[in-house]
């Protein structure tokens, strides 16, 4: 790991101010990235934050026969309350807290699309711990990731415990309120904040087992509320996160610094 106090990361940091000093305005994915960048930036009147876009098209909420469409063609059983995990398998994210709500929740299926640094322990433990509920899809083409989300009555996202875990807003959480599928997320800080904001799901502690299992239950016995979750989810994704409304926010600022 690099030393603060390094030649390399002094350098580097030269180069971020040298950058940040010479931009006529400094965009941010997340209200963490922004804060990272005004530690060293002073100008708050050139720096913003605008969130990425998702496709609404692509990712939209799935008619029942749509689920059961996509579940035949991910082998999936048909019958089974279903909680899909997409995306990457990264150090970003904690499988311990989710591998134990599989173990706690023998009826509900756990379905894993995506790969990365944690997908052979993944597919290890469940191995080890004989989990029938565990199905791993593996890595698909990016068409197919749509069926995925189809395919689930809620989605999860388990943030590892670390620094990094108060400025983060997964993309899968965008893509879930896109498709009208209710998050279950141990998360905390900006993501918990824009979840609770949405409205399309269940935030609870990092590292929450206990309080994880409670909220996938919770969610299974009732589908009035997972019907809520997936219309907020959906609503919010429509007004905040359009690729029209996220392109005239850019175009906004373009027309504010562009010479005249």
């Amino acid at each position: 790991m690099l030393k603060a106090d390094s030649l390399f990361v002094k350098a580097a940091s030269r180069v971020e101010r040298w950058a940040y000093n010479d931009a006529a305005h400094i965009i941010g994915m997340t209200q963490g990235v922004v804060d990272g960048i005004l530690k060293v930036h002073s100008r708050k009147d050139r720096v913003s934050m605008i969130a990425n876009a998702v496709d609404l098209e692509a990712f939209k909420p799935a008619s029942a026969e749509q689920r059961l469409a996509a579940r035949a063609a991910l082998g999936l059983p048909m019958d089974r309350f279903t909680a899909v995990h997409v995306g990457n398998m990264s150090l970003t994210y904690d499988f311990e807290v989710i591998l134990a709500a599989a173990a706690a929740l023998p009826d509900v299926i756990f379905a894993f699309a995506g790969g990365g640094s944690q997908a052979g322990h993944l597919a290890e433990q469940v191995t080890v711990r004989k989990l029938d509920n565990v199905k791993l899809l593996g890595l698909l083409p990016h068409s197919k990731v749509p069926d995925v989300w189809a395919a689930g009555d809620i989605s999860m996202i388990s943030l590892a415990d670390s620094s990094l875990a108060d400025g983060t807003r997964p993309a899968k959480m965008y893509e879930a309120f896109a498709a009208g599928v209710p998050v279950v997320a141990a998360i905390r800080g900006e993501g918990a904040a824009l979840l609770t904001e949405a409205g399309g799901g269940i935030a609870v502690p990092v590292g929450g087992h206990d309080e994880f299992v409670t909220a996938i239950r919770s969610l299974h016995a009732d589908p009035s509320a997972r019907e809520r979750m997936s219309q907020a989810g959906r609503s919010y994704a429509v007004a905040h996160l359009s690729p029209d409304a996220v392109t005239s926010r850019y175009l906004t600022i373009l027309e504010q610094v562009m010479p005249s």
